[in-house]
This record gives C-alpha cells, structure tokens and sequence, in this order.
C-alpha cells in the first residue's frame, strides 16, 4: 500500500477503544497519525476492516 507515512502493512484484529476484538482486520502501520491520514487509506478492503496504528519511524536493525 504505497501511501504517506505507511511503513507496514499486516494482519491482526480490529480494536475497539484501544482493546482487540475477535474480528480480523489489515493492519495498517504508520510513521505518524496526521490530520487525513484516514481519508487516505480505506476502512475495509474486501470487507476486511483496516486499522491503522502508529508505530513511529521503523529501521533495519544491524546484525551482530
């Protein structure tokens, strides 16, 4: 999903005030919550829900 400030996209379960349901959902990640980010991304694909969460900025981490 080639958006603004979307850095990962998954599978997980919907939330409702900040607590998981049973129901299934795409898990849209992104950098930053803005103003219209949610006008930008669809509530449901395929009658899938999408919940977008904010994860910050995301970086590969070196290998030891």
């Amino acid at each position: 999903m080639h958006r603004p400030n979307v850095v990962g996209v998954g599978i997980g379960k919907r939330r409702v005030n900040g607590r998981p349901t049973d129901e299934d959902a795409i898990v849209v990640m992104v950098s930053k919550k803005e103003e219209g980010t949610a006008g930008q991304i669809p509530q449901a694909l395929e009658g899938i829900a999408v919940e977008i969460i904010e994860v910050g900025r995301i970086k590969a981490q070196g290998r030891r």
